[in-house]
Formats: structure tokens, sequence, C-alpha cells
């Protein structure tokens, strides 16, 4: 996540004494591609169009540390319910920053496996179909690692981490067909353009439609 540990500590000492807590975000997301367009599904909590994927989980292993360091689910912000349950969606005590770093990156006691996200957004709506990604066929290549170092978010009144892991899916010509059926078919799918995703919204029927900002993130620059 970080290059080393002593830039991991400068960036703490930018939080202030009265600032105890650091927001944390970590998920992955799916670039898709097909014909030079981009696959992006309706948000579920937000209105707006956004990449497949979503945030990475903790399991029950997990929980004696988040009652050891004091870690809190974000539950005053995100409405937490079976969905959003487990998610990697934390404030974690300024203190423990550095060993909840640490135990993300030893993959210990945590989701690693990104089947979970493409399973529920997308083959739930392509049961008939969803053979043709089995764990055989799915085989994402991971592209990189983003991460907007230490921020100070206005809307959560906190100092924040976002972490996003960025996987590419290299469709056959067949797994091709069967999403561009599902996008004809149900509007919460959307294939749109490079240029749309940097002006964070596309036009459809005459009407504009919001596109999230971290989308940018899937792009073959990443955004920049």
């Amino acid at each position: 996540m970080f290059k080393n540990k002593e830039e991991l500590k400068s960036i703490l000492k930018r939080i202030s004494i009265s600032d105890k807590d650091v927001r944390f975000s970590i998920s992955y997301l799916f670039r898709i591609k097909i014909d030079a367009k981009y696959l992006l599904i309706k948000g579920g909590r937000i209105e707006q169009y956004q990449p497949i994927g979503g945030v990475y989980k903790y399991n029950d292993l997990f929980l004696s540390k988040i009652e050891e360091w004091g870690i809190m689910n974000d539950e005053g912000n995100i409405p937490l319910d079976d969905a959003s349950k487990k998610d990697l969606r934390v404030r974690v005590p300024k203190k423990y920053v550095s060993k909840f770093i640490k135990w993300f990156e030893s993959k210990k006691d945590r989701e690693t496996s990104v089947f979970r996200e493409f399973e529920e957004e997308v083959l739930n709506e392509i049961p008939e179909k969803s053979y043709l990604f089995s764990n055989s066929l799915f085989q994402p290549r991971f592209i990189r690692r983003n991460n907007n170092g230490l921020k100070y978010s206005k809307h959560f009144d906190c100092y924040e981490i976002l972490i996003a892991d960025i996987f590419e899916i290299v469709l056959t010509k067949e797994q091709e067909t069967v999403l561009e059926e599902l996008v004809s078919k149900n509007t919460d799918f959307i294939l749109v353009s490079a240029k749309d995703i940097e002006r964070d919204h596309f036009m459809e029927n005459g009407m504009s439609y919001r596109i999230g900002e971290h989308t940018k993130e899937t792009l073959e620059n990443g955004g920049k």
C-alpha cells in the first residue's frame, strides 16, 4: 500500500491530535471492455453508474482484532445491511493504522478472491449463461493497486485512505456476446467510452446519466 514504513510514518504525522480515526475503504474493481467500451453497472446506493466490483470483506477470524484495535464499521455514514456486513469500509484508530495495513497486506482472515462481486452483480443476472464464467474461465488479470494516500474527506469529516485493486477481465467472443445481450435487456448495465468516464457522465436518449468518479481508476491511464 505504501512504499515503506517511513512514508507511512510521515503520513500519520499529518493527522492532528484531535483526529483519532482514519477511515479506510478497500475495494476491487473490474475493467471489462467490449469493442473499446467499458461495462458499467448502476450503483445500488448512489444514483450513478460505476465499475463492476466492490469492497473486500473480512471473515470471522478477524473479529478479535476488531475488538482489540477498536475498529468501527462505517454504519454512521453508510447503512449497514446484509450486503455491507463485514465490508472493509471501516474506521481504524490512528495508533493501529500501521497494524491494520500490515494485516491487510498479509491477506490473512479476509477475502482474497474477487469472484464474489462479479457473481453477485453479473452472473446472478444471467444464470443460464453463468457457466461461461466458471472458475476455470474466470481469470481476471491484476493491473495495479490504486492508493489515494491520506486525504481529508469533507463528506465524512475525517481523514481517509481509499485503496482499489484494479483487475481486467479479458473476454472471449462468446462471453462478449452474452454481456452485450445483458446490456441490451437490462438498463442497470451500460457500455460507455473512456471519454464518457473522463467527463463523469454519458448521454442516452437525450438524458444525462452520472458516472462515479472512481470509475476513472479503471481507465488505461488510471484517470490521470
